[in-house]
């Protein structure tokens, strides 16, 4: 009986031994020697492994970027480019300039995908690898167009509305001189190559030239000068950025005009014309004015909801809760919808916090969480 309850727990202890050794993660070698599996799932299952290791498995799949076996090769940028610390991009400054396009294009993906922390080691790269200076510098212009993109995307609703605010592009400052140039061609060139391929370029168009006056930087202003049209959504936000850098001649000759106009101009005419400053007043700031001109858009019987929503905001602003709560509530019995757009609005912060507000919203139901993208006609804009 002894011997056979020694002889029990032996083979129990190997047992457990045993489950643990297959119970136990693999390591990084073993990880690595997976990825060279025939086996599709094997590999994905790996590179997800490694990915997750971060920089533990930088050391021994760099190697593999360099790989004679492209499939290997391909899989192994790939996941330098996922894990994305310094250490795994810089193994991959190598195959920028490689002969096959296959791995130049896995190479750039990866640097996308590692985003902005990798423009330090590109910009030394460029100093030190005159041969790969070209590549580097589309790449940069790359990063700088993924990131704003991202910003604008985030301005989309998921119902495809979008609208205005005060300081909505403030990110963008801390892409400097980049962000700049980036924008001012987002804007000029009507065929500039966004790389969302579900962009509405038009109203990414609409946002760059937006987006430079929350910028802020002057050096932008000979070339909006040259789009500034009072006749087109795209010319008025170029004369409303240059309000904001300074320029502010042509918005007052658009307000001179529109002022000039009222005392011709039938009730309707006269709506539409009060609409307008109403407009012009809130993209510069000027909220007694603003609040003023859609008074008179409402008295001339030419109210909607966005001008309710519009009114709401320039109330919250000045800081007269009871006033824009009101307005907003107008907003909603009228037709006002996107409870998304309202968490959006940084414009509506100043009534954020009341209970009144809260139970419109509620009213409203529910926000869905935006989608990545999605095409936007001009939605609420104060």
């Amino acid at each position: 009986m002894r011997k056979a309850s020694v002889l029990a727990i032996v083979f129990l202890s190997l047992a457990r031994f045993s489950a643990r050794a297959e119970d136990a993660p693999p390591t990084v070698e073993q990880l690595v020697e997976k990825l060279l599996s025939r086996f599709l799932e094997d590999r994905e299952q790996a590179a997800a492994a490694l990915v997750k290791l971060g920089k533990e498995a930088v050391p021994l799949v760099a190697p593999l970027a360099e790989d004679r076996d492209a499939r290997v090769q391909r899989a192994a940028v790939e996941i330098l480019g996922r894990i994305g610390t310094p250490e795994s991009v810089r193994a991959l400054l190598p195959l920028l300039d490689h002969a096959d396009a296959g791995i130049r294009g896995s190479v750039r993906a990866s640097f996308l995908r590692a985003g902005r922390a990798c423009k330090p080691i590109l910009r030394s790269e460029a100093e030190q690898n005159p041969a790969v200076k070209g590549e580097v510098e589309k790449l940069l212009v790359d990063l700088t167009v993924q990131d704003i993109e991202a910003v604008f995307r985030r301005q989309i609703t998921s119902s495809g509305e979008s609208g205005f605010y005060h300081g909505q592009y403030d990110d963008l400052k801390e892409l400097g001189p980049d962000g700049v140039a980036v924008l001012t061609r987002m804007f000029t060139d009507p065929e500039f190559p966004f790389q969302d391929p579900a962009a509405p370029g038009y109203q990414y168009r609409q946002m760059a030239v937006d987006a430079l006056g929350d910028v802020g930087d002057a050096s932008v202003i000979p070339e909006l000068v040259n789009m500034e049209d009072p006749s087109s959504r795209l010319g008025r936000g170029a004369a409303f950025t240059l309000y904001k850098l300074g320029h502010q001649e042509p918005v007052l000759k658009m307000e001179k005009d529109l002022r000039d106009g009222l005392a011709e101009a039938d009730s309707q005419q006269q709506g539409r014309i009060w609409a307008d400053l109403a407009e012009i007043a809130a993209r510069v700031g000027e909220q007694d004015r603003a609040i003023e001109a859609y008074r008179n858009v409402i008295r001339l019987g030419h109210e909607t909801y966005v001008v309710h929503y519009n009114l709401a905001c320039a109330y919250s602003m000045k800081g007269m809760k009871a006033e824009a709560i009101a307005e907003m509530r107008r907003a909603k019995d009228a037709g006002y919808r996107n409870a998304e757009w309202i968490q959006l609005d940084r414009d509506l912060d100043g009534i954020r916090g009341e209970p009144e507000f809260r139970k419109i919203l509620e009213e409203l139901g529910p926000a869905p969480a935006p989608p990545g993208g999605g095409h936007s006609p001009a939605g609420p804009s104060d």
